[in-house]
């Protein structure tokens, strides 16, 4: 028997105590909406799908693309979404709530690209001090 934690049994466990102590109500009294990146595999929709159906015995499960909600949460059905991440960039057309899959592009720039950007831009320009909006 291996002592060793996985990342999987850490996320149940977080997920666990969310329910039992923030939520508190059982898992299996909910309904449950997960946001997933666009490019999510079916194997990995399975697996949750599976975990939380046969292990916290969840009365629903769905899920939705995150550029989906961002663009249904602000009152639209169509749309471009850009969404940056930390590693990428997601950039998906929506036309009345169907993702156009095909024309989406995922780039793997994110905001921690622009961050590193940003600093080799204040360095090279030797720029040793960034100021707040407070300290003018």
């Amino acid at each position: 028997v291996s002592t060793q934690s996985t990342g999987e049994d850490q996320m149940g466990r977080v997920i666990l105590h969310l329910y039992y102590n923030e939520l508190r109500i059982p898992p299996e009294e909910a309904k449950v909406l997960l946001t997933e990146h666009l490019l999510t595999d079916n194997k990995t929709r399975t697996e949750l799908a599976r975990w939380y159906f046969n292990d916290l015995e969840a009365k629903a499960l769905m899920f939705v693309p995150q550029e989906l909600l961002a663009l249904v949460s602000n009152g639209y059905e169509t749309g471009i979404v850009v969404n940056m991440g930390y590693t990428y960039t997601s950039i998906v057309p929506i036309w009345k709530m169907q993702i156009l899959r095909d024309r989406a592009v995922v780039l793997p720039v994110g905001g921690q690209d622009v961050t590193r950007a940003l600093e080799l831009l204040l360095k090279q320009r030797r720029v040793n001090q960034v100021h707040s909006i407070a300290d003018f």
